[in-house]
C-alpha cells in the first residue's frame, strides 16, 4: 500500500468479480516499503476489508504483525469480526510470523482459519536455498491441535475446504472414483517443546507427520526432509528416509554379515513401519547371504 494504494488491490478484486473467481490476498509487509507514504498498521486491514466479497481469502490469519489482521491491539477489530461474519475466508499461510499468542485470543473469540496452509518459500534472496526454511504444513497442522483445534477439524481445513474453495471435486475426498490423491499421517507421541515466530513454547503431546503419499494412485515414500519445524521427523527414530539409504550405508560401512539382522531389526523399531521395514529386512537377508566378492 505504500506504493500503490489500493489501486492494485481494487483491481484485483474487480478482476475477481468479473471472473466470479476467489480473491487470495496476502496481509503483512513483504516487499520494501516505501517510507515516506507508510500507512498506519491499524488502517491497513479497515481499508483492505472493504473490497472483499465473501468467499475471497486472506492469508495469514494468527500473524504477530503490527500490520496483520488483528495487528497488535488488545482485542479483536470490529471490522474482523465483521469480515468473518460476512463470508471472508482466513486461511494459515503458517510461516515466519504465527503467533501462538494471537491464535489464543482469535480463537478463543471464535474466529477459525477456513483453510490451513504452509508458508513454504525458499529464500528470497537466493534460487532454490530452503536452508533458512523452518516451518510446514504438517508443523501447523501440529501446532493448531496443540492449541485445542480437534483434528477432525484440522483435516477438514487442509483436504475438504481448499478443495471447495478451488471448485475442484476431484480432491479433498476419498469418494470412489475420485483422483486419489491421499496422504497418510502418522501420530509420533511427544511430548515435544514447539515455538512459534516469537519463540514462544507450547508443549505438543503428538505431532502429524506423513508416513506414506498416494499421488495420482502412485505410492511415494516420504522423505520428511521438508519438515524442518518438527523434531520428530529427525529424531531417532528416523535416522534413515528409505530403504536405499540404509542398506547402501550398511555397504559402505563394511560391516560384518552377520551383524546385519541385528541392525536391521534395530531399524525397523526405530522406524515404525512394519509394511516398508519387512521389504528392508527382506533386502538384508538377501545382503547377508550373498558371498563376500
Amino acid at each position: 500500500m505504500s506504493h500503490w494504494g489500493l489501486d492494485v488491490l481494487e483491481m484485483a478484486a474487480r478482476a475477481g468479480r468479473l471472473a466470479d473467481l476467489p480473491l487470495y490476498v496476502h496481509t503483512g509487509e513483504l516487499f520494501p516499503v516505501n517510507e515516506a507514504n507508510r500507512p498506519a498498521p491499524e488502517a491497513v486491514m479497515a481499508s483492505a476489508l472493504k473490497l472483499f466479497k465473501p468467499g475471497d481469502v486472506l492469508a495469514h490469519v494468527y500473524s504477530s504483525m503490527p500490520d496483520g489482521i488483528v495487528g497488535h491491539g488488545e482485542g479483536i477489530p470490529e471490522f474482523v469480526r465483521q469480515a468473518n461474519d460476512r463470508g471472508i475466508h482466513f486461511d494459515i499461510g503458517y510461516g515466519i510470523n504465527f503467533s501462538y499468542a494471537i491464535a489464543r485470543k482469535m480463537m478463543a473469540a471464535g474466529i477459525f482459519p477456513r483453510t490451513i496452509s504452509s508458508d513454504m518459500h525458499g529464500d528470497f534472496t537466493a534460487y532454490h536455498d530452503n536452508s533458512k526454511l523452518d516451518y510446514s504444513l504438517c508443523g501447523a497442522m501440529t501446532r493448531l491441535w496443540a492449541l485445542g483445534m480437534p483434528l477432525k477439524e484440522i483435516i477438514r481445513r487442509v483436504t475438504v475446504n481448499p478443495a471447495r474453495i478451488l471448485r475442484d471435486p476431484e480432491i479433498g475426498t476419498l469418494a470412489p472414483g475420485t483422483r486419489a490423491d491421499v496422504t497418510v499421517l502418522e501420530r509420533v507421541q511427544g511430548p515435544w517443546r514447539l515455538t512459534d515466530s516469537c519463540r514462544a513454547g507450547i508443549v505438543a503431546r503428538e505431532q502429524l507427520v506423513p508416513r506414506l503419499v498416494v499421488l495420482r494412485g502412485e505410492t511415494i515414500e516420504p522423505t520428511r526432509r521438508y519438515l524442518p519445524d518438527l523434531p520428530a521427523r529427525s529424531g531417532a527414530g528416523y535416522a534413515f528416509s528409505n530403504a536405499e539409504e540404509y542398506v547402501d550405508a550398511v555397504k559402505r560401512a563394511g560391516a560384518e554379515r552377520a551383524s546385519l539382522s541385528a541392525k536391521a531389526a534395530a531399524y525397523a523399531k526405530r522406524f515404525r513401519w512394519p509394511k516398508v521395514v519387512e521389504a528392508y529386512l527382506e533386502e538384508i537377508e538377501r545382503i547377508r547371504h550373498t558371498p563376500r566378492a
